[in-house]
């Protein structure tokens, strides 16, 4: 395989990954409730922002930051992300934007397990993305 290839196929890895991921923490990789595997549900805002209030949020080519203002800022793969937040009911409720895509209004649950965050889309029921605090 040519250099030129390899470049091409490494993009197009790189641009699926984030689509992936992006989807994930914003819209919902499914794997169920945040107590699976051994993730503790977080149940009210005060735990939530104990953790995250002044942490980075980081996985592979993406950092946010989720702050007690209700703000989300960060980047993902070069792209900025900007978004706002609120805790309702149990669940985080976020909208984003990556660049010009937009995420719609999901609430999630928030799981703990060392310092990993789970977030599970669609009250629990969807897809998951773990971030790590940093």
């Amino acid at each position: 395989m040519r250099i030129f290839e390899m470049r091409v196929l490494t993009r197009k890895f790189s641009a699926a990954l984030l689509l992936g991921f992006l989807l994930v923490f914003s819209a919902g990789m499914s794997f169920g409730d945040a107590r699976a595997d051994g993730f503790q549900r977080i149940k009210t805002q005060a735990e939530f922002l104990s953790l995250v209030g002044k942490s980075d949020l980081k996985n592979l080519g993406v950092t946010l930051q989720v702050r007690p203002n209700g703000s989300i800022r960060g980047n993902a793969f070069g792209r900025s992300v900007t978004g706002a937040w609120t805790w309702k009911d149990g669940y985080f409720c976020r909208s984003m934007s990556w660049g010009s895509t937009e995420f719609k209004l999901n609430c999630q649950t928030v799981g703990l397990m060392a310092n990993t965050l789970r977030f599970t889309a669609d009250q629990g029921k969807g897809d998951t993305a773990d971030l790590r605090i940093r």
